[in-house]
């Protein structure tokens, strides 16, 4: 029994590090992303739903703790805005265009082999860039807040493989700029918040690569 016991301590000792590895150095995610981002003012609620781009960069320690940065573009036309007591009315543009980001930590679950899934909480910078030309308006909205980042992801070779993921932000509005004609016609001072508080939600699907 003990040479069983030690015997197995001994496989332990060379086995645990190598499943280890699969999850040390730089992984790479990239792929679509659907976003659905509201921004809530005080009486009304903006929110559009939009196609984007994603793509995540992690770095793992060891099996189970890592670094990650997240970055969600994602483009449309349009923005759904919706006063209190009244029905959405669709706000037409010719560029709306969100970022969603993320640096932060995460901790990696295997679930069988090749199976992940990862939790990351981050610090979130984001921003909203709008353009309309028939009034010659454009709007920039930096925001600060905090989100998070969950991943679910299946190696289908030692290097190569697919994922799928959430990750949601909540952030405060830090800086809004707008104006009409050239950039320097500002038309709204700049330190003014816009809004009270803005979210930003996206689904993802993509590979990845582990290096």
């Amino acid at each position: 029994m003990k040479k069983i016991i030690a015997a197995a301590l001994v496989a332990a000792l060379f086995v645990l590090p190598l499943a280890a590895k699969d999850n040390i150095g730089l992984t790479i995610n990239a792929g679509a992303a659907g976003t659905v981002f509201s921004r809530h003012e005080k009486n009304s609620t903006q929110r559009a739903f939009l196609p984007g781009v994603d793509l995540q960069l992690k770095y793992g320690f060891n099996e189970y703790f890592g670094v990650y940065g997240m970055v969600n573009a994602a483009f449309g036309k349009k923005f759904s805005n919706k006063a209190s007591g009244a029905s959405a009315v669709d706000e037409p543009h010719d560029l709306v265009n969100v970022t969603d980001g993320q640096l932060g930590a995460y901790y990696n679950l295997n679930i069988t082999d090749g199976l992940d899934v990862s939790f990351g909480l981050g610090l979130g910078i984001g921003g909203v860039n709008t353009r309309t030309n028939a009034t010659k308006t454009t709007e920039e909205i930096f925001l600060v807040g905090g989100g998070l980042n969950i991943v679910f992801s299946y190696m289908l070779t030692q290097t190569f493989g697919t994922y799928i993921g959430i990750s949601e932000t909540i952030y405060t509005p830090v800086r809004d700029s707008k104006w009409i004609g050239n950039h320097g016609d500002v038309w709204k001072n700049s330190s003014v918040p816009g809004g009270k508080l803005a979210q930003s939600f996206n689904a993802k699907l993509g590979f990845q690569l582990k290096f």
